[in-house]
């Protein structure tokens, strides 16, 4: 059914005019009616559907499809999908419309961008593609036309393409190629196959790069004819750095490219440091940035760094770690070579007071009623007499035990400083 200006879809959008169409379908401006001021939107019709219209599972692959597509929304430099509907059998989704204007407007023919322009382009895409990949989609049509630069804040914004249902992301294994979507110049040969990959995307950001270095559109730039590889860096301002990773952007193999956009951010961050001489990175998983941090962390742990700026020691660390570790190891020995020597001097005291208190105490027991023993002496006396000593001898062990706990600290805390301070000439 032929959508012209007026047209009111799902009784609640009206459109405004014709934006695109292609061969999958087409792309309009309209108004959501529903909403006070009558919103702008972007409703895209998908024709190419007709396989799946004559199925039962129409419905099921349109939840699917719209289901995931919202969690791309998610993003706030991503348009939200506002709706996705069914109606005259053909599919709608709607999206969040933005104000602003595409890239195209920014590279006009021999306008060329500034290093600096370029790389912050890159940086704020990659950043997208992170996420949008992560997600496990493709986007297979990255190019100045899909790039909105944003009339509110300034920022770039992805537009999502044209795709068709079953073939947005890699959870579909039953399918042995996808249909082929992309613009010429922009698409990478796998993706021309009809065997998108991720890193496919980032062969089309690095092509957007290049034009806006160079000025010159993608179907214009030369190649080698012995390496497929294009041949531009005599058309633009570069450094040696930037035009490495671009190069590696847009290898004709995807096995020589990038394999993922956080490992393109990786290597800017490198380049935008001055790192002349930094070695290739390797291919690096997502959480790359915390599995070096926590490296970081067990390289350099607070101790170490602590004694590291100890101005008693030598700076090296051969000498830090003779200086610091041993004599902290033989202060502890020392120590606890103190606590030892106390605790046996406390023991032997606590015997000998004990003794002395039994002896004594235990002498002016009463005169006993009961029989005197075969030794003479009364039964009551000597359960006296055995009593006191056992209360007695525990208190000159608690009372020896506390009198040896100050010398054998001293003790202690003079042989560690001791060892500590021997350790330290030792190093020096």
């Amino acid at each position: 059914m032929t959508e012209r200006p007026g047209k009111i879809l799902r009784k609640r959008y009206r459109i405004v005019r014709r934006l695109g169409s292609g061969r999958l379908g087409a792309t309009f401006l309209a108004e959501d009616m529903d909403i006070p001021d009558n919103p702008r939107c972007v409703v895209k019709k998908f024709s190419v559907l007709y396989e799946y219209r004559k199925g039962p599972s129409a419905r099921k692959l349109l939840d699917r499809e719209g289901e995931m597509l919202s969690r791309l929304g998610e993003h706030p430099q991503i348009p939200q999908l506002l709706a996705y509907f069914e109606e005259y059998r053909d599919f709608y989704f709607v999206w969040e419309f933005i104000e602003g204007h595409d890239l195209n407007y920014e590279l006009r023919s021999g306008n060329r961008w500034s290093e600096t322009e370029t790389v912050a382009l890159l940086k704020e895409v990659l950043e997208i593609l992170v996420f949008f990949h992560n997600q496990r989609f493709i986007h297979r049509d990255i190019k100045p036309d899909n790039l909105i630069r944003r009339q509110s804040d300034g920022k770039i914004v992805i537009l999502i393409g044209s795709w068709t249902f079953r073939n947005l992301t890699l959870e579909d294994k039953s399918l042995k190629s996808y249909p082929i979507i992309g613009t010429p110049g922009y698409m990478p040969p796998e993706q021309a196959r009809g065997r998108p990959r991720l890193n496919s995307d980032i062969y089309a950001l690095g092509m957007v790069a290049i034009q806006a270095l160079t000025g010159v559109t993608p179907n214009d730039l030369p190649t080698d004819p012995e390496t497929g590889e294009l041949v531009w860096h005599d058309m633009a301002k570069a450094s040696d750095r930037l035009a490495n990773v671009l190069n590696r952007m847009v290898r004709y193999d995807f096995r020589d490219r990038y394999q993922s956009a956080r490992e393109v951010l990786y290597s800017l961050e490198l380049r935008s440091k001055n790192f002349a001489d930094a070695p290739q990175p390797r291919p690096a998983p997502l959480m790359m940035d915390a599995a070096w941090e926590l490296r970081r962390q067990f390289a350099n742990p607070p101790l170490r760094r602590h004694l590291r700026s100890n101005d008693l020691y030598r700076k090296d660390n051969a000498n830090v770690w003779k200086s610091g570790d041993k004599a902290i190891a033989l202060a502890a020995g020392g120590a606890f070579l103190g606590g030892l020597t106390a605790q046996l001097t406390g023991a032997a005291i606590g015997t000998c007071l004990g003794a002395i208190f039994g002896y004594f105490y235990g002498e002016d027991g009463a005169a006993s009623s009961y029989p005197a023993s075969s030794d003479g002496e009364s039964r009551d006396n000597i359960w006296k007499r055995g009593d006191r000593l056992i209360v007695f001898a525990s208190g000159g062990v608690l009372l020896g035990g506390l009198i040896a706990q100050l010398p054998g600290a001293i003790m202690g805390a003079t042989l560690g400083a001791a060892f500590g301070l021997l350790a330290k000439i030792d190093t020096n």
